[in-house]
């Protein structure tokens, strides 16, 4: 059954559930124009699933509040960052059992054939913040992940979603996730074994990396501070490898837990990260590893979406123009035929840095807005600015947009700015 949510204007707001045909009738003149106050009235269901829509509608608008109050505490204890692990078990454990309870009466009153996908929900929103709330709330990242308890994590492993809804394919996913964590550290003093292997690396990389495989063989959690500032140069500068190590590792343990199909599902829902060229030696490692066909087709058709995309990020190259504009102590790289002028700067102190950039920009003020290839958030925030650039395109101001090298690369910049389209 795939789950369909429906926004009706301001008047309501409902999801059904549909596998072959559904037919929804509704009557305006029943339903509030404030949606706040609508109760559920002036919408019926017909067809093959009008009886399973219906079942779930009636189930949704049952003591609504009282549920509405539960998924607010759920969220609240989710974000709680004074609960430790344990804590967070327990109290989420209290609410499940209460929306259980409520489903019982529910179900007294409201007997169906159907029953059963009321559990299968209730227990993948259970499941899914179970496994949410574990990464959220590690802080603990060697020499030990912090365990889910047993019975919560057979439960995790065995469950299977009936329905494509947000509550049941998620579980997926956050199992997925959690694996992937998992023996991203476990494995990462082998890892670095292999990096320290690489030529021309910095003395700081190589003392990095060495430290990190002593930390692993100590298991000392008196190390666990400097293995996460550790570890975090680590990524920054073998990113696309270490994607690339841990999907490899990734895909024997998830293997490992579940029967095939399940194991391709996970594999397909989480492990596909990344810029575009690492994602394609993703998909490339899951084309020899998974065996279901029909994911084999959905990653043929993502390995060709990401051929394309490749082909015209290089032609989006092509636009950037070689530029002789001389911005001390920066690195002239080029200029675009939408008027961004291109700079880099390395081993300069940031107080030095500005001091040159005021003198370049005499009797001007300079705005400055920083960012990354791979934030995701980025490009709403670069837009408004250059919404304010416009509105101040004649005063005395510069602005000036700085995007870290951290987990990028030349290459990627130029295309992300190609992209944005931002002076």
């Amino acid at each position: 059954n795939q789950q369909i949510f429906i926004w009706l204007l301001e008047y309501c707001f409902f999801q059904v559930y549909v596998t072959q045909d559904l037919y929804i009738e509704i009557d305006i003149a029943q339903i509030p124009k404030a949606i706040s106050t609508y109760n559920g009235e002036g919408i019926t269901f017909s067809g093959t699933d009008g009886e399973l829509s219906t079942f779930l509608f009636e189930h949704f608008w049952n003591n609504h509040k009282q549920r509405t109050q539960l998924n607010i505490d759920e969220d609240k204890i989710l974000r709680d960052t004074s609960i430790n692990l344990e804590e967070f078990y327990k109290k989420r454990e209290i609410l499940q059992k209460q929306k259980k309870q409520l489903d019982s009466i529910f179900l007294t009153n409201h007997p169906s054939p159907y029953d059963w996908v009321i559990e299968n929900i209730r227990t993948g929103n259970y499941l899914c913040q179970i496994l949410m709330g574990t990464l959220e709330k590690n802080t603990v990242f060697y020499p030990q992940i912090p365990e889910i308890p047993d019975t919560l994590w057979k439960k995790c492993l065995n469950y299977q979603g009936y329905l494509v809804s947000i509550d049941c394919k998620y579980v997926y996913n956050y199992l997925g996730s959690t694996i992937y964590n998992r023996v991203n550290f476990k494995y990462i003093g082998e890892f670095c074994k292999e990096m320290a292997k690489k030529p021309g690396l910095s003395k700081d990389i190589r003392r990095i990396l060495k430290r990190t495989i002593q930390i692993c063989n100590q298991k000392s959690s008196d190390s666990n501070k400097e293995f996460i500032e550790n570890y975090t140069e680590i990524r920054d500068n073998f990113d696309k490898e270490l994607i690339l190590w841990t999907t490899q590792k990734c895909l024997y343990s998830i293997d490992s837990l579940f029967p095939t199909a399940k194991a391709d599902l996970i594999k397909m829902n989480s492990l596909i990260s990344g810029d575009v060229s690492t994602q394609i030696k993703q998909i490339e490692l899951l084309q020899k590893n998974i065996k279901t066909p029909w994911c084999l087709k959905i990653l043929a058709d993502k390995y060709q979406t990401c051929i394309k995309k490749i082909q015209q990020e290089q032609a989006i190259l092509l636009t950037i123009n070689p530029s002789n504009n001389e911005l001390h102590p920066c690195q002239a790289v080029g200029q675009t035929n939408f008027g961004a002028h291109l700079y880099k700067v390395a081993d300069l102190s940031p107080k030095k840095f500005l001091t040159q950039l005021k003198k370049h920009f005499t009797g001007k003020a300079l705005v400055f807005e920083f960012w990354s290839t791979w934030c995701s958030g980025c490009p709403t925030s670069l837009h408004l600015m250059n919404n304010y650039r416009q509105e101040l395109k004649n005063e005395a101001v510069e602005f000036i947009y700085l995007c870290t090298s951290n987990s990028a690369n030349e290459e990627e910049w130029k295309i992300r700015v190609a992209q944005l389209r931002i002076p």
